[in-house]
């Protein structure tokens, strides 16, 4: 009911309540997020001997052995989000409807 409701106020030009219902979520997010910030923690051995005995009883020995032998410990700063978006460069979203088939053609093809 609430998406419907929110929905009928969007189609209905009344914006500006859904903009500043997601900003107030946004700066919730963004102040419980500075008040408990994520930080780069590695596993205890006994997790990392479960997981490894896991990934072994599955048969991905490779897996199992790359989670015994390496420290796996996620690197978050202030330069993670550039460099993912160096490495997913966000394309055009213009797209083109020269090339769509017409309803004819949907409809003989179906």
């Amino acid at each position: 009911m609430e998406i419907r409701a929110a929905c009928n106020k969007f189609l209905k030009g009344e914006w500006e309540s859904l903009w500043n219902k997601c900003m107030a979520k946004g700066h919730a997010r963004q102040d419980r997020l500075a008040a408990n910030p994520l930080l780069t923690s590695s596993r205890t051995s006994a997790q990392t001997d479960m997981m490894a005995q896991k990934q072994a009883r599955a048969g991905n020995l490779s897996k199992a052995n790359q989670t015994v032998s390496s420290v796996l410990k996620p690197a978050f700063g202030h330069y993670t989000l550039h460099k993912l978006q160096e490495k997913t460069p966000v394309g055009s979203v213009v797209f083109d409807k020269h090339f769509w088939p017409t309803t004819d053609a949907l409809d003989e093809m179906h």
